[in-house]
């Protein structure tokens, strides 16, 4: 299996778990391409999904998955261990913030990223500077943050 979309799906609570168990058994560990976007993973199981996926992802997509600085550490995980990552997309994850760009960057800055997408994420003026320096020639998305424009 190497394209997985699962987006707009609900798979709180014990669905989440389910999910994660599944990418902890080897499930998916060729994966290139995943979409987890909205599937209200919930803290716990997208750490535990991070946690466990493979190396050979291209795209991953896991917007509204309530990512925060709490699970970043599986998400900087996750990106260095995929370094053919070409595209990640973390939107309206609201408590990520710039502590969880903060707990990503140095991955950020390892990775071979061409789209990086943090849409609505409530990223404030350091965190957005932090994510282009970064990503220097990349395709930056961070629409509906919190930068003040000072």
């Amino acid at each position: 299996l190497k394209w997985l979309d699962l987006g707009d799906n609900t798979f709180s609570g014990e669905n989440g778990e389910k999910i994660s168990k599944l990418f902890q058994e080897g499930f998916g560990s060729n994966l290139e391409y995943l979409n987890l976007r909205d599937c209200c993973l919930g803290v716990t199981s997208s750490s535990s999904l991070l946690k466990s996926l493979g190396s050979k992802l291209k795209y991953l997509d896991m917007s509204g998955n309530e990512l925060t600085p709490e699970n970043c550490g599986e998400l900087r995980k996750a990106i260095l261990r995929n370094q053919g990552l070409e595209t990640l997309k973390i939107d309206e994850n609201d408590e990520f913030g710039t502590q969880g760009i903060y707990g990503i960057s140095k991955a950020l800055l390892a990775s071979k990223l061409k789209e990086f997408s943090a849409q609505g994420c409530e990223i404030k003026d350091k965190g957005g500077l932090k994510v282009l320096e970064a990503l220097e020639g990349c395709k930056i998305v961070l629409e509906g943050n919190m930068f003040s424009g000072a």
